[in-house]
């Protein structure tokens, strides 16, 4: 799919129900404090996706972004809703 070729959407996932697809993508043993949350654009569609090379192409959709704090391990992590979809897409730990 080029730049050009897209699919317009009018309906995206509520941000309430991205919580809740985040929330039980994730552990139940860890104590998530919830940071910052935006709507961003996310490229590939697999846990590791890799950065785009020239010439290839490449999925891209609106994604919620949420960066979360657990608390057990003292670090932030950011998870990726796909705002159209509303599947879980991916998450790792990032800085804050």
């Amino acid at each position: 799919m080029s730049i050009s070729e897209r699919n317009d959407s009018s309906l995206i996932v509520s941000f309430e129900n991205a919580l809740k697809c985040c929330a039980d993508n994730l552990s139940d043993y860890a104590d998530w404090e919830l940071k910052s949350a935006e709507l961003v654009y996310c490229a590939g569609n697999g846990k590791k996706a890799q950065p785009p090379y020239q010439d290839m192409e490449y999925d891209v959709s609106p994604c919620y972004k949420f960066v979360l704090y657990n608390a057990n391990d003292n670090l932030c992590y950011s998870a990726y809703i796909n705002a159209i979809s509303g599947m879980f897409v991916r998450y790792y730990k990032t800085n804050g």
